[in-house]
This record gives structure tokens, C-alpha cells and sequence, in this order.
């Protein structure tokens, strides 16, 4: 896990979550409205962002060379508590060479004992990535946790990928950006899901609200397990 300084100050906050080919971003600043949109790379948006942003990021950004469970994670499960299977936990370092799934399982249960879920695999290109990127800004964080301090601390229960979960979802973040209907209407034409423009959006607002810092400062805190 890769902890940042956590900045306190800034007029532009960034969400970023991975999809289907890419990545949705969302963007909030000081003077403009809410903008969001959809990249194929993150080396050149990373080039091109404000200095001064607060990026927080739904990927992994550091992994723990013994591959025992990182404090992030095991601090995301316990308090998502029986919805902590939302959570993937990060493979090993050398399950990261493996060129197919069988093997990425091999690797993951040499190292700890349990293999790793198709879900984590896919997300092997965008881990490799990430980690050969050296951007002080990029905070990883979880959506999940994000919604769940918008929803004054409680799990958003249904799936994201319900129509109960996604409206539950808009409901939240239309509380602290009033015009997010109107704003999303034309989402559909996009290339990524709902859910993942939704995920975003909400890491740009708790970037923005600084309540990610609550998280980090937490890890430290005793855990109990899942």
C-alpha cells in the first residue's frame, strides 16, 4: 500500500477508477463544475493535471513484498464488514508475472496460501502500471468506503450494479453536487458503466471533503477481523 502525505489544501480533487479499456475520470475544481470523461492512459492525464490536485485513485498502488494481507485492505474488509467480499486483496508481487490465471494462482498460493479471484487477474495490467509510476499526488482509495462516509457511516448495502444500488448511489452524491442527474444524462453514450463514472465521482468528493484522510489515519487503529 502506498500512503501519500496527504495534502490538505487544493482547488482541484480527481477520482479516477478503472474500466473496461481504461479509466473514468472525474474532476472537480474550485471555479468549474464537475467534469467527467473517459481515458485510455494514464501516463498522459497524469501529465497534463493540476500540480496542486488531490487524486484519488480505485487501484493498487503498492504491494506488500511478503504478500501478507496489507493493512489497507484488512481495514476496508473489517469495516464493510459482511460486504467485505467488495474488497479484493492484493495479489503477491510475483503473481503479477504470471501470463495466464492458472499460474497467477500458483504463484498467489505459494506465497499465501489462497489463490486470487478471476476479478483480481483482470486487473493485472493496471496493477503493473500503476506501480511503475512515481506520481506523489495518487492516493489509492476504495469507493465502497467512499460512499459509505457519504452515507453517514453506513454500508451502501445493494450491489452497484442494481438499478436500487446505482439510484441509492446518485441519491448520495447529489446531496453534495445538487445538478448530478443532469449532469450524468448523457452517460449512456460513454464507454464505461454507470457504476464506474459513480465510483469516480464519489473519490473526487471525498478528495475534495479531505474525509479520505479519516481512512489513512485509521489504519493505525486496531483491526478486527472479518
Amino acid at each position: 500500500m502506498k500512503k501519500s502525505s496527504l495534502p490538505t489544501q487544493s482547488t482541484h480533487w480527481i477520482g479516477i477508477d478503472g474500466c473496461r479499456g481504461g479509466w473514468v475520470v472525474s474532476h472537480l475544481s474550485k471555479n468549474e463544475p464537475l467534469k467527467y470523461f473517459y481515458i485510455k492512459n494514464l501516463d498522459p492525464f497524469l501529465a497534463s493535471a493540476p500540480k496542486n490536485a488531490i487524486i484519488l485513485i480505485d487501484m493498487i498502488l503498492g504491494l506488500e513484498k511478503t504478500g501478507a494481507p496489507r493493512p489497507f485492505d484488512r481495514k476496508a474488509k473489517a469495516l464493510l464488514g459482511k460486504w467485505h467480499s467488495r474488497v479484493f486483496l492484493a495479489p503477491p508481487i510475483k503473481a503479477l508475472q504470471a501470463t495466464t490465471y492458472k499460474e497467477a494462482c500458483q504463484y498467489a498460493y505459494a506465497s499465501t496460501g489462497k489463490k486470487i479471484s478471476i476479478q483480481c487477474y483482470n486487473l493485472f495490467p493496471k496493477i503493473r502500471a500503476l506501480q511503475n509510476l512515481n506520481d506523489s499526488r495518487l492516493i489509492e482509495y476504495h469507493p465502497e468506503i467512499a460512499f459509505m462516509q457519504m452515507n453517514q457511516g453506513n454500508v451502501v448495502t445493494d450491489s452497484k450494479k442494481s438499478a436500487p444500488g446505482i439510484d441509492k448511489r446518485i441519491q448520495l452524491i447529489a446531496q453534495r453536487i445538487p445538478n448530478y442527474r443532469e449532469l450524468i444524462a448523457t452517460h449512456l453514450k460513454q464507454k464505461y458503466a454507470m457504476d464506474d463514472l459513480l465510483d469516480s465521482t464519489a473519490l473526487a468528493l471525498i478528495a475534495q471533503s479531505g474525509e479520505y484522510r479519516c481512512f489513512y489515519q485509521s489504519l493505525n487503529e486496531p483491526l478486527h477481523e472479518v
